[in-house]
């Protein structure tokens, strides 16, 4: 015979209890139910398991012996019940997210604190690797949020705002260009423009000189911020990019910088989620972390570029 679960909370049950009656009530069953289960488990393991004395089930060797196993695997399945729960409210497990440019990777790591601290049992891990197309990997639920700024409409993805940042032409201190409030896209027209990014996914490019009929033969990607940092410096040409992320080189006068345009040129980041895990606590949580981790607020800047 396989004894069961249900078998092992039959004989737990009236051993604390004493009486078949209390451990009906305790089981939501009826008396007899459970007068019926106990015989036929006493009859198919051909032991006794409880004797009566002074009106109360007293446990038999044999009975004792069940005990002993019931309390660990009661004890294990409870925990189990417990964490499966966990996991399903979105309060336990693993939450793996990227974003769609590795500079954000600088600032990401401040929201794992307060992470640790609301969801201690949430094991929250960055996935560079899927960098390169987090729509993707987010589909395949290979992460579980993505921080986006552009992505397309899709039915299972839900995304929520989190901050802005605004993109700034780059330029040596002695560059021409140097010392203007805002640039337009004809000044880029005989310069050589430095991206992170290939050309095609170029926010620089693709709203600000592309609209504008502005389409600059001489572009060089060299991915690292430090490089472009350097040929800029150097004079081998300009470039643009958050604010933020060039605050070091502007603070400490090694570069210039001027808006695009008067306005300036926004980027909108979002949190892309499966809309199926959106309302998940751990989730929530993370995004409302991230919103306070806006790199782009004044106060962090310093911080953010050291």
């Amino acid at each position: 015979m396989i004894i069961e679960v249900r078998h092992l909370r039959l004989v737990d049950a009236i051993a604390k209890e004493g009486t078949v009656t209390a451990a009906a009530a305790r089981l939501y069953l009826t008396q007899p139910a459970i007068s019926h289960a106990l015989g036929e488990l006493e009859s198919r393991l051909g032991v006794r398991l409880f004797r009566r004395a002074r009106r109360r089930m007293e446990p038999t060797a044999e009975g004792l012996r069940l005990l002993e196993t019931a309390a660990r695997v009661l004890d294990e399945v409870e925990r189990a019940e417990h964490d499966l729960a966990s996991f399903k409210a979105g309060r336990r497990g693993v939450l793996r997210l990227a974003t769609q440019c590795y500079t954000c990777y600088r600032w990401l790591p401040r929201a794992m604190p307060g992470m640790a601290e609301a969801f201690p049992e949430i094991d929250l891990q960055i996935v560079p690797e899927a960098t390169g197309d987090v729509v993707a990997a987010l589909l395949a639920e290979h992460i579980d949020l993505g921080i986006v700024h552009r992505f397309p409409q899709h039915t299972e993805i839900a995304v929520e705002p989190l901050f802005t940042d605004e993109y700034v032409a780059i330029m040596a201190p002695d560059h021409p260009l140097a010392g203007r409030e805002w640039v337009e896209p004809i000044d880029f027209a005989n310069e050589r423009i430095l991206l992170h990014t290939v050309a095609e996914e170029s926010l620089l490019l693709s709203r600000y000189l592309s609209p504008a009929g502005i389409y600059p033969e001489r572009v060089s990607q060299l991915g690292l911020s430090e490089a472009i940092f350097e040929a800029v410096r150097a004079g081998l040409g300009v470039s643009a990019m958050t604010r933020w992320m060039a605050d070091g080189e502007i603070r400490a006068g090694r570069l210039a910088w001027a808006r695009l345009a008067p306005d300036g040129l926004e980027r909108v980041w979002h949190a892309a989620v499966l809309r199926k895990r959106i309302q998940s606590p751990g989730i929530v949580e993370l995004i409302r972390l991230l919103r306070e981790q806006d790199p782009a607020t004044p106060d962090r800047l310093a911080v953010v570029a050291s």
